[in-house]
């Protein structure tokens, strides 16, 4: 088995990943110092619930055509979009980079065939 070098979007996500982890443990550490004593399990932030996305995503795709492009262009921004907020939280609109990585990824998913073909098999797995 080979291990291909990252792609650049690849590479955009995984750094994504490593500064919302950074700054988590950051933040982490602040709170810790703030307070005395580790808050208890129940006040943690719960990890998303894959199906609370799985039911925005059918949200965003009810009725939608796979044969209009103009429309699947729209989607496809909204997509990606709620699938990053809901993967690292709303305090990624704030970064610097956000609208540009959602252009990024989504214009991915338009160039690379694989990945149209895909994306299209997704819209209509949540149309059923």
């Amino acid at each position: 088995m080979t291990i291909d070098r990252l792609s650049s979007l690849s590479a955009q996500i995984a750094a994504l990943r490593a500064e919302m982890s950074r700054k988590s443990n950051e933040s982490k550490g602040a709170r810790a110092t703030d307070d005395a004593t580790e808050s208890p399990a129940s006040e943690r932030p719960k990890p998303p619930d894959p199906e609370s996305l799985r039911k925005q995503l059918m949200e965003i795709v009810r009725g939608v055509s796979l044969d209009d492009d103009d429309t699947l262009a729209h989607i496809r921004m909204r997509v990606v979009k709620a699938v990053l907020l809901w993967e690292f939280g709303p305090e990624l609109r704030e970064h610097g980079e956000w609208q540009p990585m959602v252009e990024k990824i989504a214009g991915s998913l338009v160039m690379d065939e694989g990945f149209r073909k895909a994306f299209n098999r997704l819209i209509a797995e949540l149309q059923e």
